[in-house]
Protein backbone atom coordinates (compact mmCIF):
# COMPACT_ATOMS: atom_id res chain seq x y z
CA UNK A 1 0.00 0.00 0.00
CA UNK A 2 3.38 2.22 0.54
CA UNK A 3 4.47 1.66 -2.37
CA UNK A 4 1.21 2.63 -4.64
CA UNK A 5 0.28 5.94 -2.39
CA UNK A 6 3.72 6.74 -3.36
CA UNK A 7 4.86 5.96 -6.70
CA UNK A 8 2.85 7.68 -9.21
CA UNK A 9 3.53 9.76 -11.55
CA UNK A 10 4.87 13.13 -10.83
CA UNK A 11 2.49 15.02 -12.76
CA UNK A 12 -0.31 15.31 -10.16
CA UNK A 13 0.05 18.96 -9.88
CA UNK A 14 -1.82 21.23 -12.64
CA UNK A 15 -1.98 24.38 -13.86
CA UNK A 16 -4.96 26.02 -15.69
CA UNK A 17 -6.10 29.31 -16.82
CA UNK A 18 -9.70 29.50 -16.94
CA UNK A 19 -10.10 32.81 -17.78
CA UNK A 20 -6.97 33.73 -20.75
CA UNK A 21 -3.13 33.12 -20.23
CA UNK A 22 -2.77 36.65 -20.15
CA UNK A 23 -1.04 35.91 -16.22
CA UNK A 24 1.19 32.88 -17.46
CA UNK A 25 2.67 35.08 -20.85
CA UNK A 26 3.18 38.16 -18.62
CA UNK A 27 5.51 35.86 -16.57
CA UNK A 28 7.04 33.67 -20.01
CA UNK A 29 7.30 37.50 -21.67
CA UNK A 30 9.45 38.73 -18.82
CA UNK A 31 11.33 35.43 -17.78
CA UNK A 32 9.93 35.70 -14.15
CA UNK A 33 9.06 32.28 -12.44
CA UNK A 34 5.64 31.40 -12.33
CA UNK A 35 4.87 30.02 -8.64
CA UNK A 36 4.18 26.49 -7.87
CA UNK A 37 2.11 24.97 -4.81
CA UNK A 38 3.62 23.52 -1.92
CA UNK A 39 2.14 22.77 1.51
CA UNK A 40 3.04 24.37 5.02
CA UNK A 41 3.31 22.20 8.18
CA UNK A 42 2.59 24.37 11.18
CA UNK A 43 4.82 26.08 12.52
CA UNK A 44 7.59 26.12 10.14
CA UNK A 45 7.99 23.10 7.60
CA UNK A 46 7.19 23.74 4.00
CA UNK A 47 7.21 20.72 1.87
CA UNK A 48 7.76 21.50 -1.62
CA UNK A 49 9.18 19.25 -4.57
CA UNK A 50 12.08 21.02 -5.83
CA UNK A 51 15.84 21.44 -4.77
CA UNK A 52 17.24 25.00 -4.48
CA UNK A 53 19.38 26.40 -1.56
CA UNK A 54 15.83 28.50 -0.46
CA UNK A 55 12.69 29.41 -2.04
CA UNK A 56 10.60 32.72 -1.07
CA UNK A 57 6.89 31.43 0.00
CA UNK A 58 3.62 34.04 -0.84
CA UNK A 59 0.62 33.17 1.52
CA UNK A 60 -1.21 35.36 3.99
CA UNK A 61 1.93 36.48 5.54
CA UNK A 62 2.47 40.54 5.38
CA UNK A 63 5.66 40.04 3.84
CA UNK A 64 7.38 37.41 1.41
CA UNK A 65 8.77 34.98 3.58
CA UNK A 66 11.98 32.60 3.01
CA UNK A 67 12.03 29.04 3.43
CA UNK A 68 15.70 27.86 3.64
CA UNK A 69 16.51 24.08 2.38
CA UNK A 70 16.80 21.07 4.81
CA UNK A 71 16.95 17.76 3.19
CA UNK A 72 14.59 15.21 1.53
CA UNK A 73 11.62 14.12 3.02
CA UNK A 74 11.47 10.44 3.79
CA UNK A 75 8.38 8.70 2.39
CA UNK A 76 7.13 7.81 6.18
CA UNK A 77 7.67 11.40 7.13
CA UNK A 78 5.07 12.73 4.38
CA UNK A 79 2.87 9.80 4.72
CA UNK A 80 2.59 11.22 8.39
CA UNK A 81 2.07 14.62 7.22
CA UNK A 82 -0.49 13.75 4.73
CA UNK A 83 -2.46 11.91 7.65
CA UNK A 84 -2.07 14.82 10.19
CA UNK A 85 -1.94 17.85 7.90
CA UNK A 86 -4.59 17.42 5.71
CA UNK A 87 -2.65 18.11 2.59
CA UNK A 88 -3.28 17.02 -0.59
CA UNK A 89 -2.03 13.71 -2.01
CA UNK A 90 1.48 15.59 -3.46
CA UNK A 91 1.73 12.44 -5.49
CA UNK A 92 5.62 13.09 -7.17
CA UNK A 93 7.55 10.24 -5.85
CA UNK A 94 10.48 12.95 -3.60
CA UNK A 95 10.09 15.67 -1.75
CA UNK A 96 12.10 18.07 -0.11
CA UNK A 97 11.72 20.04 3.72
CA UNK A 98 12.67 23.70 3.73
CA UNK A 99 11.77 25.67 7.01
CA UNK A 100 10.87 29.11 7.72
CA UNK A 101 13.96 31.27 8.56
CA UNK A 102 12.97 32.69 11.60
CA UNK A 103 11.14 30.48 14.31
CA UNK A 104 8.41 33.16 15.12
CA UNK A 105 7.48 33.79 11.43
CA UNK A 106 3.61 32.87 10.34
CA UNK A 107 2.34 32.70 6.85
CA UNK A 108 -0.96 32.57 8.26
CA UNK A 109 -2.91 32.72 11.10
CA UNK A 110 -2.62 32.53 14.64
CA UNK A 111 0.08 30.23 15.61
CA UNK A 112 -1.14 29.28 18.62
CA UNK A 113 -4.45 28.11 17.21
CA UNK A 114 -4.29 23.97 16.05
CA UNK A 115 -3.96 24.59 12.31
CA UNK A 116 -3.84 22.00 9.07
CA UNK A 117 -1.32 22.53 6.96
CA UNK A 118 -2.25 24.71 3.99
CA UNK A 119 -1.12 25.23 0.35
CA UNK A 120 1.10 28.34 -0.39
CA UNK A 121 2.71 29.04 -3.57
CA UNK A 122 6.81 29.03 -3.99
CA UNK A 123 9.42 30.46 -6.03
CA UNK A 124 13.10 30.11 -6.20
CA UNK A 125 13.17 34.22 -6.70
CA UNK A 126 12.01 37.33 -4.65
CA UNK A 127 10.96 39.95 -7.15
CA UNK A 128 7.64 40.20 -6.17
CA UNK A 129 5.97 42.72 -3.07
CA UNK A 130 3.48 41.63 -0.61
CA UNK A 131 1.26 44.84 -0.33
CA UNK A 132 1.64 45.15 3.23
CA UNK A 133 -0.57 48.30 3.73
CA UNK A 134 -3.96 47.31 2.07
CA UNK A 135 -6.70 48.13 4.24
CA UNK A 136 -10.30 46.49 4.04
CA UNK A 137 -13.79 48.46 4.49
CA UNK A 138 -17.51 48.09 3.90
CA UNK A 139 -18.89 49.01 0.40
CA UNK A 140 -21.66 52.06 0.50
CA UNK A 141 -24.89 51.71 -1.10
CA UNK A 142 -23.48 53.61 -4.11
CA UNK A 143 -20.85 51.35 -4.65
CA UNK A 144 -23.55 47.63 -5.02
CA UNK A 145 -25.32 50.05 -7.14
CA UNK A 146 -22.95 50.48 -9.38
CA UNK A 147 -21.52 46.82 -9.37
CA UNK A 148 -25.40 45.81 -9.84
CA UNK A 149 -25.20 48.30 -13.03
CA UNK A 150 -22.14 46.48 -14.13
CA UNK A 151 -22.83 43.07 -13.90
CA UNK A 152 -25.94 43.75 -15.63
CA UNK A 153 -28.86 43.33 -12.62
CA UNK A 154 -29.28 46.35 -11.06
CA UNK A 155 -32.88 45.88 -12.33
CA UNK A 156 -33.48 42.80 -10.54
CA UNK A 157 -35.10 42.95 -6.95
CA UNK A 158 -32.48 42.07 -5.05
CA UNK A 159 -30.24 42.00 -1.66
CA UNK A 160 -26.97 42.83 -1.82
CA UNK A 161 -23.98 43.00 0.08
CA UNK A 162 -20.37 43.38 -0.65
CA UNK A 163 -16.41 44.33 0.90
CA UNK A 164 -13.56 46.95 -0.34
CA UNK A 165 -10.14 45.91 -0.26
CA UNK A 166 -7.97 49.17 -1.01
CA UNK A 167 -4.49 49.01 -2.15
CA UNK A 168 -2.63 52.51 -3.23
CA UNK A 169 -4.82 54.01 -6.10
CA UNK A 170 -6.95 51.39 -6.48
CA UNK A 171 -10.11 49.34 -4.86
CA UNK A 172 -11.34 46.54 -5.47
CA UNK A 173 -15.28 45.90 -4.96
CA UNK A 174 -16.10 42.34 -3.82
CA UNK A 175 -20.30 41.66 -4.32
CA UNK A 176 -23.06 39.33 -3.58
CA UNK A 177 -26.26 39.61 -4.85
CA UNK A 178 -29.33 37.15 -3.35
CA UNK A 179 -32.92 36.53 -4.08
CA UNK A 180 -35.17 38.72 -1.98
CA UNK A 181 -37.37 35.27 -1.00
CA UNK A 182 -34.99 32.32 -0.67
CA UNK A 183 -31.86 34.67 0.20
CA UNK A 184 -29.79 32.29 -2.06
CA UNK A 185 -26.76 34.16 -4.22
CA UNK A 186 -27.37 34.75 -7.80
CA UNK A 187 -25.06 36.65 -8.84
CA UNK A 188 -21.09 37.94 -7.18
CA UNK A 189 -18.20 39.76 -9.00
CA UNK A 190 -15.32 41.94 -8.64
CA UNK A 191 -14.93 45.67 -9.48
CA UNK A 192 -11.47 47.26 -9.79
CA UNK A 193 -11.70 51.38 -9.48
CA UNK A 194 -9.15 54.07 -9.70
CA UNK A 195 -9.62 56.06 -6.56
CA UNK A 196 -7.14 58.70 -7.78
CA UNK A 197 -9.25 58.88 -11.07
CA UNK A 198 -12.15 58.12 -10.06
CA UNK A 199 -13.22 55.92 -12.39
CA UNK A 200 -14.09 52.19 -12.75
CA UNK A 201 -11.05 50.47 -14.53
CA UNK A 202 -12.51 46.48 -15.26
CA UNK A 203 -15.15 44.39 -13.90
CA UNK A 204 -16.16 40.92 -14.18
CA UNK A 205 -19.55 39.12 -12.82
CA UNK A 206 -20.42 35.21 -12.42
CA UNK A 207 -23.77 33.64 -12.30
CA UNK A 208 -24.17 31.59 -9.17
CA UNK A 209 -26.32 28.15 -8.84
CA UNK A 210 -26.39 24.77 -8.38
CA UNK A 211 -24.59 24.54 -11.59
CA UNK A 212 -21.74 26.90 -11.11
CA UNK A 213 -20.54 26.00 -7.59
CA UNK A 214 -18.26 23.51 -7.24
CA UNK A 215 -19.50 19.92 -6.95
CA UNK A 216 -20.69 19.28 -3.32
CA UNK A 217 -20.63 23.09 -2.15
CA UNK A 218 -23.94 24.58 -1.87
CA UNK A 219 -25.14 28.03 -3.10
CA UNK A 220 -24.26 30.74 -0.93
CA UNK A 221 -27.22 32.33 1.93
CA UNK A 222 -27.60 36.27 2.82
CA UNK A 223 -27.15 35.45 6.12
CA UNK A 224 -23.95 33.68 5.82
CA UNK A 225 -20.81 36.41 5.68
CA UNK A 226 -19.74 37.02 2.33
CA UNK A 227 -16.56 36.67 3.49
CA UNK A 228 -16.82 32.81 3.49
CA UNK A 229 -17.40 33.02 -0.49
CA UNK A 230 -14.12 33.98 -1.15
CA UNK A 231 -11.00 33.03 -0.45
CA UNK A 232 -8.49 36.14 -0.68
CA UNK A 233 -5.53 35.43 1.05
CA UNK A 234 -3.08 38.81 0.31
CA UNK A 235 -2.88 41.35 -2.54
CA UNK A 236 0.97 41.10 -4.49
CA UNK A 237 2.87 43.71 -6.49
CA UNK A 238 4.87 41.88 -9.72
CA UNK A 239 6.73 43.20 -12.01
CA UNK A 240 5.19 44.29 -14.99
CA UNK A 241 1.72 43.66 -14.40
CA UNK A 242 -0.73 46.52 -14.10
CA UNK A 243 -2.78 46.02 -11.45
CA UNK A 244 -1.77 44.29 -8.18
CA UNK A 245 -2.47 40.26 -7.77
CA UNK A 246 -5.20 38.71 -5.47
CA UNK A 247 -3.65 35.46 -4.05
CA UNK A 248 -6.69 33.37 -3.28
CA UNK A 249 -7.72 30.39 -2.40
CA UNK A 250 -9.49 28.38 -4.77
CA UNK A 251 -9.53 24.80 -3.01
CA UNK A 252 -12.74 23.03 -3.03
CA UNK A 253 -13.18 19.32 -1.68
CA UNK A 254 -11.40 17.08 -4.15
CA UNK A 255 -8.56 19.93 -4.28
CA UNK A 256 -5.61 21.95 -2.63
CA UNK A 257 -5.48 24.72 -4.65
CA UNK A 258 -4.19 28.41 -4.89
CA UNK A 259 -4.97 31.18 -7.88
CA UNK A 260 -3.59 34.28 -9.00
CA UNK A 261 -6.44 37.11 -10.12
CA UNK A 262 -5.78 40.01 -11.92
CA UNK A 263 -7.26 42.24 -14.90
CA UNK A 264 -5.26 42.72 -17.94
CA UNK A 265 -4.45 46.32 -19.80
CA UNK A 266 -7.63 45.84 -21.59
CA UNK A 267 -9.73 45.13 -18.69
CA UNK A 268 -10.21 41.34 -18.78
CA UNK A 269 -10.68 39.35 -15.80
CA UNK A 270 -7.42 36.44 -15.87
CA UNK A 271 -6.89 33.91 -13.55
CA UNK A 272 -3.97 31.45 -13.10
CA UNK A 273 -4.65 28.13 -10.67
CA UNK A 274 -2.33 25.47 -9.50
CA UNK A 275 -4.00 22.54 -8.11
CA UNK A 276 -3.47 19.11 -6.19
CA UNK A 277 -5.95 16.87 -6.29
CA UNK A 278 -7.24 14.70 -3.14
CA UNK A 279 -7.93 11.45 -5.87
CA UNK A 280 -6.34 8.15 -4.24
CA UNK A 281 -6.24 9.37 -0.67
CA UNK A 282 -9.55 7.83 0.32
CA UNK A 283 -7.09 5.61 2.50
CA UNK A 284 -5.58 8.88 4.54
CA UNK A 285 -7.31 10.31 7.58
CA UNK A 286 -7.79 13.41 5.78
CA UNK A 287 -9.98 16.59 7.65
CA UNK A 288 -12.95 18.20 5.52
CA UNK A 289 -11.92 21.86 4.35
CA UNK A 290 -14.17 24.59 4.84
CA UNK A 291 -15.62 25.30 1.32
CA UNK A 292 -16.03 28.64 -0.49
CA UNK A 293 -19.42 28.37 -2.65
CA UNK A 294 -18.11 30.14 -6.12
CA UNK A 295 -15.55 32.46 -7.58
CA UNK A 296 -12.46 34.35 -6.21
CA UNK A 297 -13.18 34.02 -2.34
CA UNK A 298 -11.81 36.14 0.91
CA UNK A 299 -10.10 35.58 3.59
CA UNK A 300 -12.06 34.29 6.70
CA UNK A 301 -10.19 35.39 9.65
CA UNK A 302 -10.52 38.92 9.74
CA UNK A 303 -11.87 41.75 12.64
CA UNK A 304 -14.72 44.18 12.68
CA UNK A 305 -14.98 47.36 12.09
CA UNK A 306 -13.82 49.80 9.14
CA UNK A 307 -10.77 50.85 7.40
CA UNK A 308 -8.83 47.98 9.22
CA UNK A 309 -5.53 46.47 8.02
CA UNK A 310 -5.59 44.04 5.31
CA UNK A 311 -3.06 41.04 6.03
CA UNK A 312 -1.42 42.24 8.58
CA UNK A 313 -0.90 39.73 11.61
Amino acid sequence: MLVQALFVPAFAQKAEEPYGSFISSTFAHYRMELPKLAWLVPPRTIIATEKTPAIWIWSESEHLTRAEYRGKLTPAELRRFRQTEGIACARAAEHDRYELSKADVNTGGDSSDEQHGDAVFYTSKSGVRIISDATMTDTSDEELSRAGRLFGIIDRATRSKGFNVMAGDYTFTFAGFYDEESGEMFAAGLVLSDRKAGRTMASHSWDVSTDTVCEGCQVPQYDEPLEDNFGLLNLIRVPHFPYPLLLEDSGTDDEDALSLVTFSPQATYCEYRVYESFDGCDDLALPQPVIAGTGPRVDRRRDDGRGRAFGAR
